[in-house]
């Protein structure tokens, strides 16, 4: 078992998206992925609501989540940018735990 670090400034996302959230916009199923995650989720690091909402958002679920080990995260962005994808990104990392987690942290 284990769980999932990720950092918040580190994760490619369109800024428009905070105002929106701010303004009460939202998806049909954001308050019930919240609701799914309870317990498994927690944040850290005085992020806002609207930061914090990013992550129920079914649309933010659009992206590819690569693992691969520490030693070589650096070198695979590195590719990945050389081919175009410029989003691309080391974003979190993985860590030992007792059940499964997922971490947000500023």
């Amino acid at each position: 078992r284990g769980g999932i670090r990720l950092r918040y400034a580190s994760i490619p996302r369109y800024e428009r998206s905070l105002a929106l959230i701010d303004q009460g916009i939202t998806t049909g199923v954001t308050e019930s992925s919240r609701k799914m995650s309870a317990g498994e989720l927690s944040f850290s690091g005085g992020l806002t609501t609207a930061q914090e909402g990013l992550f129920f958002d079914p649309q933010t679920s659009g992206g590819l989540l690569i693992s691969v080990s520490a030693d070589k995260g650096p070198s695979l962005v590195s590719a990945l940018h050389a081919k175009g994808v410029v989003s691309a990104a080391l974003v979190g990392e993985v860590f030992a735990s007792d059940r499964p987690r997922l971490e947000v942290v500023s």
